[in-house]
């Protein structure tokens, strides 16, 4: 017979003191305790986890060790942790444990660990002070109130968590119960994904960062029967403690997400720094975009895979693949709560129509609450580079910036204002105008063959570009506009600034210089002219001859300015030497030869080949440098070119011709005796120039 009486059953429980082995000496502070603990535990082979237990007055009780792990692990149990703490009636504790790796750097199971212990001490009364990791035999130990993550010991962020679970406590019972006797799927997050971003962290830290719990950055790792009793909490405790023999996954931590089936039902539900919290859309498929921006990010990427040309080999779906595991890595190593959103090909090179030194320009959509700028001066502190090219990373929010559709268009409108293009042995140039596309075609040397305008403002500028050279490619050449295109030639896109550049150096014709010869300086048509003379030595012996022969006026020589191929009502022609004088002052009347060094080195030949004829007007500084030039090396071979070009150089920087013929005797003298001192005097100059054109730099700004 069973007795109805209820016995009483006394527990006596008692510490137990140690040997001692840890410190001899008085411990009067928690440092002290510390720095006893610190360095024994740097000898330790496996991970330990131990508490320092203090008085009211922060003086050392006791210490316990509560856990002994493997080499980087350890399992720590809330029940354990403050056991020795309540037998010890102490006020605070401080929680150590070592990394016998020597890393000193707190993990997010650590963090983890810190923070479900800061829950139970607000229930137990029982302060916790700190967290102390030992790095190794180092011994150096990390404070993650001081030094790390002081706002985990902030306990108004616990106190509110608390009262927020305590509201839905009976809710979540009650879909607890309902969802008993069904089955469920474990997920944890995936490595190298976007969920890292948010592994280990509560839900309170998602919502914070904006951040979104996406069922892709997750793998299913277990799956099972709920029997009967079976509740979210006792899941928790199996795969903590009991884990079963198939299980290959991580104890059951906060980030995890358990997804409940009955009925054919599933209901997903997140484990959080404090109970469990519904993700009503973890199992939906996350859509970014919308479908219009979803068309325009591949139609803009289609686009980029036709004209992309490859860096290292690489095409720009593998450029893209890289750069994401770059960010992905930098967020990871740095703890920043973003996750990556698009990756893509941005700017000239998404084109085809880069300069050799332009940037790879990448397009980064992300999503988080941080601020683009911080988001690009974090990616940007270190030269990231593919090969020789750098990278630069431009990040961006629907939030801050916009929609990425939006952002893609405009680029694309100001990419496509003016293009040009290479085609076998034909140039196309098209920019876009209100009728649609004013196009030329040009031939290798730069001459305009053929052009129009494509009046259909509907279509891209590539396919206008498209029509005209098919059209070109269908009919018979008449005009010689075709060229070399044939069916199978391929448009070549082309850095439209380097190619009008070299439009225009082509078209550039620079115009023939010779001296002049006339019997009548005032009127050429009397008496005799030549104007194709080359040498100042043939100038001088007409110009002599004709001085001693019947005069219809004075006789002079000129110098005449002719463009091949112009009309000669455009050329310029000045007599500077009559019978008695050079006249210098005529020079202001005619810019083209006045601002024409090759006109001024023929002046100055005249001038030295006429020591004895007397000068009107002020001699120019250009027209001086090359009198100078023409004194010291006549038949132009001492000086190099590069040379030449420095003392130029060097004296309009300066505008001091005595300065000027220093630096060209030396170099002069030098060169002309075989003296090989001429390299420092030439960097000098150079240093010199340098410092001159920092200096004229500054004042602008000023």
């Amino acid at each position: 017979m069973m007795s109805d009486e209820l016995k009483q059953v006394d527990v006596r429980l008692k510490l137990v003191e140690g040997n001692g082995v840890y410190s001899d000496k008085p411990i009067t502070n928690p440092q002290e305790a510390i720095s006893v603990m610190a360095d024994v535990m740097a000898g330790l082979d496996r991970e330990e986890v131990c508490v320092i237990n203090l008085d009211s007055k922060g003086h050392p009780i006791n210490f316990n060790v509560v856990s002994i792990g493997t080499l980087n692990s350890s399992f720590v149990s809330g029940r354990e942790l403050f056991k020795s703490a309540i037998l010890s009636n102490a006020a605070s504790m401080i929680l150590l444990h070592n990394h016998p790796s020597s890393e000193l750097q707190m993990s997010q199971s650590d963090r983890m660990v810190t923070e479900k212990m800061m829950y139970a001490s607000l229930f137990l009364d029982i302060e916790i002070l700190d967290h102390i990791i030992v790095a190794g035999r180092t011994g150096r130990v990390l404070s993650i109130r001081e030094t790390a993550y002081p706002e985990i010991f902030d306990k108004s962020t616990y106190a509110n968590a608390i009262v927020r679970v305590a509201d839905g406590v009976e809710e979540r019972e009650n879909s607890y119960d309902a969802e008993r006797l069904a089955t469920y799927e474990l997920f944890q997050i995936k490595e190298g994904g976007n969920g890292q971003t948010y592994q280990f962290m509560g839900m309170d830290f998602v919502k914070k960062n904006k951040l979104v719990v996406d069922k892709n950055d997750y793998e299913a790792v277990y799956r099972g029967e709920i029997r009967e009793g079976e509740t979210l909490d006792t899941l928790y405790e199996k795969f903590n403690l009991y884990h079963p023999d198939d299980f290959t996954g991580h104890s059951m931590s906060v980030s995890d997400v358990i997804v409940i089936e009955k009925e054919h039902e599933k209901t997903a539900y997140y484990v959080d720094s404090f109970g469990f919290t519904k993700v009503a859309d973890f199992l939906e498929e996350k859509k970014y975009h919308s479908a219009e921006t979803e068309q325009v990010v591949s139609r803009f990427r289609d686009k980029t895979k036709q004209y992309f040309r490859l860096i290292e080999g690489m095409t720009s779906n593998r450029i893209e693949e890289e750069i994401r595991g770059y960010i992905q890595m930098k967020i990871r190593e740095s703890h920043l709560p973003i996750q990556i959103r698009e990756v893509m090909v941005y700017g000239s090179r998404s084109r085809g129509t880069e300069k050799a030194d332009s940037d790879l320009d990448i397009l980064f959509e992300y999503a988080g609450a941080r601020r683009e700028d911080d988001i690009f001066n974090f990616l940007h502190e270190d030269d990231f580079c593919i090969g020789e090219v750098k990278v630069d990373i431009n990040p961006v929010t629907e939030e801050q910036s916009g929609a990425l559709s939006k952002r893609l268009i405009r680029a694309e409108e100001y990419m496509e204002q003016e293009l040009a293009f290479a085609i076998e042995d034909r140039y196309i140039f098209a920019q876009s105008v209100d009728e649609g596309y004013d196009y030329t075609i040009y031939d290798m040397e730069g001459k305009e063959l053929d052009g129009g305008v494509y009046d259909n403002p509907d279509i891209s500028i590539y396919e206008a570009v498209n029509d005209i050279v098919e059209d070109l490619k269908q009919k018979p050449d008449t005009n010689g506009t075709k060229g070399a295109i044939t069916a199978e030639s391929k448009l070549n896109p082309l850095n439209c600034e380097e190619f009008l550049d070299e439009l225009e150096r082509k078209s550039k014709v620079e115009p023939v210089l010779t001296f002049t010869v006339a019997e009548c300086g005032e009127f050429h048509q009397l008496g005799e002219y030549y104007d194709d003379i080359t040498t100042v030595e043939e100038a001088i012996e007409k110009w002599e001859q004709l001085k001693d022969s019947p005069l219809n006026g004075v006789a002079s020589i000129g110098i005449l300015s002719h463009k091949p191929g112009g009309n000669s009502l455009e050329d310029e022609q000045v007599d500077l030497v009559t019978e008695k004088v050079l006249d210098l002052d005529m020079l202001r009347y005619y810019p083209a030869i006045r601002n024409d060094k090759r006109a001024l080195e023929m002046i100055a030949a005249l001038a030295s080949h006429l020591p004895d004829i007397g000068v009107i007007g002020e001699i120019p500084y250009e027209l001086s440098l090359q009198m100078m030039l023409y004194e010291l090396d006549p038949e132009k071979e001492i000086f190099s070119e590069d040379e030449r070009a420095l003392i130029e150089e060097y004296a309009l920087q300066f505008r001091d011709m005595n300065r000027s013929r220093e630096l060209a005797e030396h170099i002069c003298y030098q060169e002309e005796y075989g003296n090989q001192d001429v390299a420092p005097v030439v960097i000098e100059a150079r240093r010199e120039i340098q410092q001159k054109k920092e200096e004229h730099l500054q004042q602008r700004k000023r």
